[in-house]
């Protein structure tokens, strides 16, 4: 007695038919695998030869380029600030407040001359 396996579309169940496997994966991790013949393989074949998706644009900042210069550039700049009395980098943004450190015992005795 003769055994053995033989592979048939999903679909038709033709014997003899040569067959493809496909797998298939969701994003949920779920898979499955099927196997098509020539004539009911074309939703998975225009699905592998579709261009893929791109990637969604990034929303972040972004990144500033650094500023390749020399030594002697430099000092140029600098000795140039120098010369019309600007500084070299002017900042647009408000200048740091150190934020004033407060001891529990001045905590204490401010809320005491408020209450009183």
């Amino acid at each position: 007695m003769r055994s053995g396996t033989t592979t048939v579309c999903g679909v038709c169940r033709r014997p003899g038919e040569p067959v493809v496997r496909y797998t298939i994966t969701a994003e949920d991790g779920r898979a499955a695998e099927v196997d098509r013949c020539a004539d009911h393989s074309e939703p998975f074949e225009s699905a592998l030869t579709q261009r893929a998706p791109e990637a969604p644009q990034s929303t972040s900042r972004p990144r500033r380029r650094t500023k390749v210069t020399t030594v002697e550039a430099i000092d140029s700049e600098k000795a140039a600030s120098v010369d019309t009395g600007t500084e070299a980098a002017q900042s647009t943004s408000r200048p740091r407040r150190r934020t004033k450190v407060t001891t529990v015992e001045e905590i204490q005795r401010s809320k005491a001359v408020d209450k009183a």
